[in-house]
Order: structure tokens, then C-alpha cells, then sequence
């Protein structure tokens, strides 16, 4: 079953040339914004997905690498395997350190 799930995001990187791949184009703002910036470097805490609806995909196809910051597996692990110039950080971010319960929305999703 997770061979299917890589080969979709291969697939979707082939055949979804888009001028944007974060949700709301945010990514072609920043992009914009840094047009004249061949590399640099990003944060995206809560990463997510690679590719899809993600803030910095856009910037690394551009050159650019960073740190990809997410608390779900299978998130990390498509990081790991489509993203793998970067740092993978599995965490979860807060002002705060305490015990936390939590669970995941898109395992299904990818």
C-alpha cells in the first residue's frame, strides 16, 4: 500500500506542472518576492505533504534547501525519500513544554 502512496507523489510531480503548490498560492508570493534569488534557504514548520499544498516545493525546484519541520510519519517519510537535500525534523513545535495528546487528519490524504 505504501509503494502506491510514493508512486502517486512521483506521478504528481511529473504530470502537475503548476505555477503554484501551496494552498491560497502563497508560494508564488514568496517566489516573487525572491525572483532574483537563485538559492537560499527556508523554514517550513508543519510541512506537511512534499509537494502538494506545500509553502517552500516551489522554491526548492527553484535551488533552494531547508528545514522541513513536521510531527507525522508518513510526512517524514515522503520528506526523506522526495526531499532529501534537506533537513527532516520530526517534532512538534511550541511555546510550550508539556505532554501532549494528538493524532493525525491525513493519513489518508496524500
Amino acid at each position: 500500500m505504501k509503494i502506491f502512496k510514493y508512486l502517486s507523489v512521483v506521478l504528481k510531480s511529473i504530470t502537475h506542472k503548476k505555477i503554484s503548490y501551496s494552498y491560497g498560492g502563497i508560494d508564488a508570493i514568496v517566489e516573487n518576492i525572491f525572483k532574483d534569488k537563485k538559492k537560499g534557504i527556508y523554514v517550513d514548520i508543519g510541512c506537511c505533504h512534499p509537494i502538494k499544498d506545500n509553502n517552500t516545493y516551489l522554491l526548492n525546484k527553484k535551488g533552494w534547501s531547508g528545514i522541513n519541520i513536521d510531527l507525522d510519519p508518513d510526512n517524514i517519510n515522503l520528506f526523506n525519500i522526495f526531499r532529501s537535500k534537506d533537513h527532516i525534523v520530526t517534532a512538534a513545535i511550541s511555546d510550550e513544554e508539556k505532554m501532549l495528546t494528538y493524532f493525525f487528519i491525513t493519513q489518508n490524504l496524500h
